[in-house]
């Protein structure tokens, strides 16, 4: 029997639907497969969306066109490769003043929008979730409220919001968040204003070693000539993977935080960050950030190459970027591996602060001022290293001016780290103290052309060598080195050059561990005390194992003071120990030290045996010297006091004038040379030589100018064949009050006016006593020559001698 049966429907499924839920164009994927969707003006701000051919809108093939004006729109995008474009420059601006929510899963996402405005406060959501490529472009966009992006999915994600090209057009936005998730991310933002703030934050990187495998950030002008404002703050993140992320061009109100991530091991570049880094066009202004901006920078572990880069004002052309921060900088560096920290040309209210964590390397610092501009960090700056390998930390290394208005504090730790602080030609200036410190490895600081108000203090407690030079430098306060490690020291203070420009410091403390150490201080004045003590020598017995002091002038042409004390102390090592161009106001203390059995030469202390500049002047000690040395078996002489006798320098004869006292105490196994020429001792005079010494030789006289003493005590111990020669060359040497020599069993000569051939009636050798004279040999084989009485030897009272024949 013949009968009708129903066919199945054969009607072709929707692509896309578009209906109006009041003034909202709901625009929705009905099915699965790839669209390609336009939204541009009809009239009146009816909208008309339309799609490639072959696919179909509510059904129908072609063009759909709402039939009244919109205000809002929501796109919901779901699997497929999709385009959604908004087209607001063909029939003009299309303007909202509603929402713009679009959404997406699955596939790659391409959104472009042109002369869209988004008007009353309508905000913007961007939330694709797929897998895929996304990539949004807004040129000429407006957006009046909030506008969030999350791209939460794995994949690379590509966000843009730029101008179409007219220079200082510029688009207005409220605020922006971007949540990226796994994959490259690039974000690139120019020429627009936003009133609220930035956050970016891009997820784990796509795993790769690439430049940009996790993200890059770029926040500044295309086509706009003059500066941008972000009225909020800004903050940039990433969670893995070569980052670079940048901000130039912009005035943030609010505070910048940026973040690089961790990198991957093996990478291709460096994670970077950098803030007016660069400048789009020249002359656009220096930009301002109202808040602080905070730098956290993470290292890959890529091997010895720089690995992370963080440029504040350093630019390529031009090199110097001016910046100005509101408020504190702090950059803080973690990881493995190396990185180079560049702040450049800064305006800097706060604190600067950068943190180098324990596992970094190899790292370069560099704070400094233009070549011939000025940079101004007005809270100080704090520099905390726990890197190993060799660093570097240059502070002003070209010619500029860089003013501190707070501390500098540099604390470092584990490696070899080199400090430049300022440069010929630089001026360095710290309202504040500074203070250095480290531990472990070698350290050298250079500081020159500085001026520090307050106080300065060194303490490096490595065991390798430690290297200070201080060219140029002023310091208003104390200033307190120690080196409590084991390893050799050089600490140096001196002039670049120009005669009779001298340093000024408040005082100095010097406290040296085990190793050869090696002072030079030329050219200060100090207003207070300097205190020198060096601790047990290197262990060798070459020369200055133990220390070389200096204290004189390299060019300085006249005489430079210290207002206080002058004490230099040595434990043990061969020492050489000099003071000369120099008043001090002070008393002075050396001790040379016991030196070293086998040591190769004399352990030596001169006060005035050298004169850098002819006529200089005559320097004066306004208190009591004290002068303590240890002589060595094997050298003759194994101690050597000069005091007025040049030593291999022309002139040969160089006057000092001592205020107080003068004790000089000589021990140890060896023989002792003590020369006293050319000197006026206002007060007691006092010589002891040990009685483990021998063969010593002691010469007090005058030459150029009549040598004087108040009263004169010598004791001797010593055996052996000892000389004492009370003028034995031509000149006047005068003792105002008792004189009195002890001698011990030694085989011992003594010289009155006589020259060095024991002759007698030397005219020409005067000598005058004026109070009581005793001369007692203690029953040695000793040997008496003195000129002849009221010719060349004159005497207040009757002298003694007793057991000198």
């Amino acid at each position: 029997m013949l009968r009708l049966e129903c066919l199945e429907d054969r009607v072709t499924p929707t692509n896309v639907s578009a209906t109006i839920s009041g003034t909202t164009l709901v625009i929705a994927k009905t099915a699965t497969g790839d669209d390609s969707l336009t939204v541009k003006v009809a009239s009146f701000q009816k909208l008309t969306l339309s799609t490639t051919a072959g696919n179909t809108i509510n059904g129908v093939p072609g063009p759909f066109t709402t039939s009244k004006a919109i205000t809002s729109i929501q796109v919901k995008l779901g699997t497929g490769n999709d385009i959604l474009t908004f087209d607001g420059v063909t029939n003009g601006a299309i303007d909202l003043t509603g929402a713009l929510n679009i959404s997406g899963t699955g596939g790659n996402k391409t959104i472009t929008a042109q002369g869209l405005n988004l008007l009353q406060g309508a905000g913007l959501s961007l939330s694709l979730a797929g897998n895929g490529t996304e990539t949004s472009t807004f040129t000429d966009v407006n957006v009046q409220g909030p506008a969030t992006v999350n791209h939460l999915g794995t994949g690379t994600t590509n966000f843009t919001i730029t101008t179409s090209g007219s220079p200082n057009v510029l688009n207005n936005w409220t605020s922006l968040t971007i949540n990226n998730g796994i994959g490259s991310d690039t974000n690139t933002i120019s020429d627009t204003n936003f009133a609220g703030s930035i956050t970016i934050n891009n997820g784990a990187g796509d795993g790769t070693t690439n430049q940009f495998g996790g993200s890059f950030t770029n926040i500044s002008a295309t086509n706009n000539h003059n500066l941008t404002t972000i009225g909020g703050s800004v903050v940039i993140t990433t969670a893995s993977g070569q980052s670079d992320s940048e901000l130039y061009d912009y005035n943030v109100r609010g505070n910048v935080t940026m973040s690089t991530g961790a990198g991957i091991h093996g990478q291709t570049h460096p994670n970077f960050v950098g803030v007016e880094n660069i400048q789009s066009f020249a002359g656009s202004g220096v930009p301002i950030i109202g808040g602080n901006v905070t730098i956290n920078g993470q290292l890959p572990d890529i091997g010895p190459a720089q690995n992370l880069v963080i440029d504040l004002g350093t630019g390529v052309t031009p090199a110097n970027l001016p910046l100005i921060i509101d408020g504190n900088l702090k950059i803080g560096v973690t990881g493995p591996g190396s990185a180079a920290v560049n702040v450049n040309d800064q305006t800097i209210a706060g604190t600067t602060s950068i943190n180098l964590g324990n596992k970094t390397s190899n790292v370069t610092v560099a704070v400094q001022a233009p070549s011939g501009g000025t940079s101004f960090f007005g809270g100080g700056l704090n520099i905390t290293s726990g890197a190993t390998g060799d660093n570097t930390f240059s502070i002003q290394n070209q010619a500029a001016t860089i003013i501190f208005g707070g501390p500098v504090n540099l604390s470092l730790a584990g490696g070899n780290d080199t400090v430049q602080l300022g440069t010929s030609g630089a001026s360095v200036n710290i309202a504040g103290g500074l203070s250095i410190s480290g531990t472990g490895g070698s350290k050298a600081l250079s500081a020159q052309s500085m001026t520090l108000r307050g106080s300065l203090s060194l303490s490096l407690n490595g065991n390798g060598s430690e290297d200070s030079t201080f060219i140029d430098v002023n310091v208003g306060g104390a200033t307190t080195v120690t080196h409590p490690g084991t390893g050799n020291t050089v600490f140096t203070i001196t002039t670049s050059g120009s005669p009779n420009v001298l340093n000024n410091w408040g005082s100095l403390s010097i406290t040296n561990g085990v190793g050869s150490d090696t002072n030079t201080i030329n050219d200060t004045d100090f207003a207070g005390n300097v205190t020198i003590n060096n601790g047990p020598g290197d262990g060798t017995t070459g020369h200055f194992g133990g220390s070389s002091t200096t204290i004189s002038a390299a060019n300085n042409h006249a005489l430079t003071t210290i207002g206080g004390n002058l004490v230099i102390t040595t434990s043990t090592g061969q020492s050489d120990t000099e003071v000369h161009d120099y008043n001090i106001l002070g008393g002075v203390t050396i001790n040379a030290g016991a030196g070293v059995t086998g040591q190769t030469f004399a352990n030596l202390v001169g006060l005035e045996n050298k004169q850098t500049s002819a006529g200089s002047g005559i320097p004066v000690i306004g208190g009591t010297v004290n002068v303590t040395g240890g002589t060595v078996l094997g050298l003759t002489p194994g101690l050597i006091v000069d005091m007025g006798t040049g030593t291999g320098t022309a002139p040969a004869n160089l006057p000092l004038i001592i205020a107080g006292g003068l004790n000089i105490t000589a021990g140890g196994h060896g023989s002792v040379s003590i020369d006293l020429n050319d000197q006026r001792v206002y007060g007691f005079a006092d010589i002891e030589l040990g009685a483990q010494t021998s063969g010593d030789t002691l010469a007090i006289q005058g030459s150029t100018v009549r040598s004087e003493f108040g009263a004169l005590l010598v004791h001797s111990q010593a055996g052996g064949n000892n000389t004492f020669n009370i003028q034995d060359q031509a000149g006047n040497l005068v003792f105002d009050s008792a004189v009195v020599f002890l001698l011990g069993p030694g085989a011992d000569k003594v010289n009155l006016a006589a020259d060095s051939t024991n002759s007698m009636g030397v005219t020409n050798a005067v000598v005058d006593f004026y109070s009581v004279v005793l001369f007692n040999g203690d029953g040695g084989a000793n040997t008496l020559f003195k000129g002849k009485t009221n010719t060349n030897l004159f005497f207040a009272f009757t002298p003694v001698f007793t057991h000198l024949p």
